[in-house]
C-alpha cells in the first residue's frame, strides 16, 4: 500500500473542505460515455481542489468515467513550495517534504468519499526512472541549457524556470550553488512528472485532461506530455469575477487567448443590453466589488492630488505604464521583442529621457505587495539600481500606494504595457493602448 495512503486513514478530514459524504449524488447513465482524468496533481492548492472536485463529480454524474491524478510526495521541487514558506537551504537539503504529507493527505481524504479512482504519480515510476535522470547529469549543464532543457522534444526547462522564478519570486535567476541546485531539481521532477504521465496515457486512453494552471511544475509537464499524446487538454483558472472561471482548449490561458481564433469574438452581436452589463461590471472593478480578485482594501480616487504632489506637469502628455508581477508565468512566447518585463522598463526609461516633450508614469503593479505571494524582487528597486536618479519627466507611483489606477490612468492620454490585464479594460474607456509584451489585447 501506498505509504501516504496508509498514513491517510490517521489524518482528520479538514473542515474548512465541503464533505462529499454529505452531498448526494444521482447518476444517470450516458450513450456518449467519455474517459476523463482531472489532473489536480497538486492538492495543497485548495480552490481548484474543491472546484476540480465538483467539475469530477459533475461529470461521473452524467455518467462518464473519470479519475483523478494526484502527486504524492514524489516530486522534489514543486508549485507548492515559495522561498516564505520554505528557506531555499531547507528547499535545497529536503524538498518539499515538510509540506508533502498535508498536500497529498489532506487531497486524498477529501477526494475519497466521491469514489472516483485517484492515481498518484509514483504509481508510474520505478527505479530505471531513478537511473535514467540521474544520467542526464543536469549539475553539469549551464543554466541556459536548463532553461532550454527539452526531454523527448518536450520543453520541460521552460516550465522549470517558470517554477524556480515563482519560488523566489524573481524575474531572473541569481545563480548560485544553492539556487542552481533548486533549479536542477525542477528540471529533475519535470521529467518525472513526463515520465509518469506518459506511461499513465499508454496504459489508459483519455478522450480529455483537465488541470488547473497549465504551466509550472507539475502542470505544464501534465499539459506537454497530453500534446504529444494528442489527448484533448483544457486548461483552467479562477476568473477575477467572482463566480466566473476561464477555461482554454489545447494550452494555459496566458498564450491560448493571445493565439486563439478572432473568430471566437469577433463575430459576436454586441447589443445595448451586452455593452451596458459590460460597462457596468468595468465599472464595479474600481473598487472590486464584484471580483474575487481585488488588491485595494480601501482605495483612494483623487488622482490630481497625487500628482500635484509628484510635480507631474499636467500641459505635457503623460503616457501611463501598468506593471506586472515581475515573476509570475515566465513562460517563453515567441514572438516577445524583450527578454523580460524588467528589459522592457528600462528601454522604455531609456527612450522617455531623450523625450523630455512627454512624462511617463509607472504605476508599479499593487499585487507585489498585497496578495497572497508578495514579489521578493521589486520593479521600483530594480530600477534603481539602474538608475541613481530618474529622468525628470519620469514618475513612479509605487505598489505600497493605495490610489486606484483607474482614474490615475483617465488623466494619461495613452497607456504602454507589458503583460497586464488592464490592457483588455483600457480601450473600452478610448484610451489608446500600446502593447509591448504578451497581453492578450
Amino acid at each position: 500500500m501506498n505509504t501516504k495512503k496508509f498514513l491517510s486513514l490517521f489524518y482528520k478530514r479538514k473542515k474548512n473542505l465541503p464533505d462529499w459524504n454529505k452531498i448526494p449524488i444521482e447518476e444517470i447513465n450516458s450513450n456518449r460515455k467519455k474517459s476523463f482524468l482531472i489532473a489536480t496533481s497538486s492538492g495543497g492548492l485548495l480552490s481548484p481542489l474543491v472546484f476540480e472536485s465538483l467539475l469530477g463529480v459533475s461529470l461521473k454524474s452524467r455518467g462518464h468515467d473519470v479519475e483523478f491524478l494526484l502527486c504524492d510526495g514524489v516530486l522534489s521541487a514543486c508549485i507548492m513550495c515559495t522561498s516564505r514558506d520554505i528557506d531555499e537551504e531547507t528547499y535545497k537539503k529536503n524538498g518539499p517534504k515538510q509540506i508533502c504529507n498535508a498536500c497529498f493527505i489532506n487531497a486524498y481524504n477529501f477526494l475519497k468519499p466521491t469514489k472516483i479512482k485517484i492515481k498518484t504519480l509514483s504509481d508510474y515510476l520505478n527505479s530505471k526512472d531513478r537511473i535514467l535522470i540521474d544520467n542526464l547529469n543536469l549539475e553539469n549543464k549551464t543554466t541556459q541549457e536548463l532553461r532550454e532543457f527539452s526531454f523527448e522534444n518536450s520543453s520541460i526547462g521552460e516550465h522549470a524556470y517558470a517554477g524556480v522564478l515563482r519560488y523566489y519570486g524573481v524575474a531572473e535567476l541569481d545563480i548560485n550553488s544553492i539556487s542552481k541546485k533548486i533549479f536542477i531539481e525542477y528540471v529533475k521532477s519535470g521529467v518525472k512528472t513526463y515520465l509518469a504521465c506518459n506511461k499513465l496515457f499508454h496504459e489508459k486512453k483519455y478522450d480529455e485532461i483537465v488541470l488547473n494552471h497549465g504551466i509550472y511544475i507539475p502542470q505544464g509537464v501534465i499539459n506537454l506530455a497530453a500534446k504529444e499524446q494528442k489527448i484533448n487538454i483544457t486548461n483552467w483558472v479562477a476568473g477575477i469575477r467572482k463566480q466566473s472561471f476561464c477555461l482554454t482548449r489545447g494550452d494555459t490561458y496566458h498564450r491560448s487567448l493571445i493565439y486563439e481564433d478572432n473568430n471566437n469574438w469577433q463575430n459576436i452581436s454586441f447589443n445595448k443590453q451586452i455593452d451596458e452589463r459590460i460597462e457596468k461590471y468595468l465599472l464595479s472593478r474600481r473598487h472590486g466589488k464584484n471580483d474575487w480578485v481585488f488588491f485595494h482594501k480601501n482605495p483612494t480616487f483623487d488622482p490630481d492630488k497625487l500628482l500635484k504632489e509628484m510635480k507631474v506637469d499636467l500641459n505635457k502628455p503623460i503616457i501611463g505604464l501598468p506593471t506586472n508581477v515581475i515573476w509570475d508565468a515566465r513562460i517563453n512566447f515567441p514572438a516577445n521583442f524583450f527578454e523580460s518585463i524588467l528589459e522592457w522598463i528600462f528601454y522604455t526609461i531609456d527612450y522617455f529621457s531623450k523625450r523630455d516633450d512627454i512624462q511617463l508614469l509607472i504605476r508599479v503593479h499593487p499585487a507585489e505587495v498585497n496578495s497572497t505571494k508578495p514579489a521578493e524582487q521589486r520593479i521600483k528597486d530594480e530600477i534603481f539600481k539602474k538608475y541613481k536618479s530618474l529622468p525628470p519627466n519620469v514618475f513612479i507611483v509605487d505598489a505600497e500606494n493605495n490610489i486606484s489606477t483607474y482614474p490615475l490612468f483617465d488623466k494619461c492620454n495613452s497607456i504602454i504595457l507589458y503583460g497586464t490585464k488592464m490592457g483588455i479594460e483600457l480601450p473600452v474607456k478610448n484610451i489608446p493602448v500600446i502593447v509591448c509584451g504578451e497581453a492578450f489585447v
